[in-house]
């Protein structure tokens, strides 16, 4: 608890999304709602710096995290 951007961001970089932490441009919390009013306000929002390549999605896991 507290530390969603170093979460996030380790999981990113343990699956190879990201390189290391420096790749990261921004990382925020998403604010409010979507469309059919699911809360968002416990999602991160990460942008890559410039010139950062995203690894192919066709190579997409499915991933199960939880947390207790």
């Amino acid at each position: 608890p507290g530390d969603d951007f170093a979460l996030a961001v380790g999981f990113l970089v343990s699956e190879g999304v990201l390189a290391t932490a420096s790749d990261l441009r921004n990382v925020v919390y998403c604010a409010g709602a979507t469309a059919d009013g699911s809360n968002t306000y416990n999602v991160v929002d990460v942008q890559t710096a410039p010139g950062v390549r995203i690894p192919d999605i066709t190579l997409e896991r499915n991933v199960y995290t939880t947390s207790s």
